[in-house]
């Protein structure tokens, strides 16, 4: 039922119309009031509900809730719930940036909410501030003592200049445990510069399981410079097998005609042990006669 499209047909081909609306008034009104308590101090954060902090959000959107029932988010009693549940404030920056934009679809002429918006995106700055100040070298080290947890440096590094964050990915890869290695693939692939995510490929390739190697070769084929492309799939081919490897080769192939010759060269030495494979020793024979040609030829 975790899933949201499992939800929606249950929800559609079970429940009628109302019982869903009286669902969701009751998951806002709880909310909502324990949202009230935290702020007037009345209940501690750490007594607050997990599913509450994660989905309240989300229920507030599907209840099309008024916007001051997102305000009341940006406040200190729910920062410190967040504080508690996850130790910073990733889930707190989420649930302002989700107030600014329920701010933004209500805004109107007469009433443009522009101190409201303006309180938000002062939030998210003094958080940005916090860790765009912090180095990141602190930041693995203090994941490796178990004073943070990945999540929680991914959150800081998310603030980071992209070569900090391509560093910090590098250092943290060996020691993630596979559960945080799919997140930390996303993150690579949300990395701006194409040579960084390539970089960022590599440290995370040998640490992979088998069935992330596909989301890596997928990335890898997404990227938009032909050289860059090569690259990722040359560093990716020593972690590959069958149809994986193959479909990287066919990949590589594709891409070889807009690569420099030394970058192409790298890229095919990478997929060596596949061609030795499949075609045996005649295979690399050719191989190595087409080196020999296109240098003769293109000196």
């Amino acid at each position: 039922m975790s899933h949201p499209s499992l939800g929606i047909y249950f929800r559609e081909e079970y429940f009628d119309r109302e019982y869903i609306q009286a669902t969701q008034a009751a998951f806002v009104g709880w909310g909502r009031k324990t949202v009230e308590l935290l702020n007037n101090g009345k209940l501690r954060p750490e007594q607050t509900p997990a599913y509450l902090l994660q989905y309240h959000t989300q229920h507030l959107q599907d209840a099309s809730a008024p916007t001051d029932a997102f305000l009341n988010l940006v406040e200190e009693g729910w920062l410190r719930a967040w504080e508690a549940f996850e130790g910073g404030y990733r889930g707190f920056s989420r649930d302002t940036r989700l107030t600014y934009e329920a701010l933004v679809r209500a805004h109107a002429a007469d009433q443009p909410r522009f101190v409201q918006r303006l309180r938000c995106q002062l939030v998210l700055s003094s958080i940005h501030s916090i860790g765009s100040k912090t180095p990141w070298e602190l930041l693995v080290a203090a994941f490796k003592s178990d004073v943070l947890t990945y999540r929680q440096v991914a959150h800081w590094l998310e603030f980071k200049p992209s070569g900090d964050r391509v560093r910090a990915l590098g250092k943290l890869a060996p020691r993630l445990p596979v559960e945080l290695l799919g997140e930390a693939l996303t993150a690579a692939r949300a990395l701006e510069d194409s040579e960084h995510r390539v970089q960022v490929l590599g440290e995370l390739a040998p640490h992979l399981p088998v069935e992330l190697l596909g989301e890596a070769l997928t990335a890898a084929r997404a990227l938009e410079d032909s050289e860059a492309r090569a690259r990722a799939l040359g560093v990716l081919a020593p972690q590959l097998s069958g149809d994986l490897l193959q479909q990287g080769f066919e990949a590589l192939l594709d891409v070889l005609p807009m690569c420099g010759r030394s970058v192409a060269l790298s890229a095919v030495s990478s997929f060596f042990p596949f061609l030795g494979e499949y075609q045996e020793s005649k295979g690399l024979e050719e191989v190595r006669r087409t080196i020999i040609d296109t240098a003769h030829w293109f000196p």
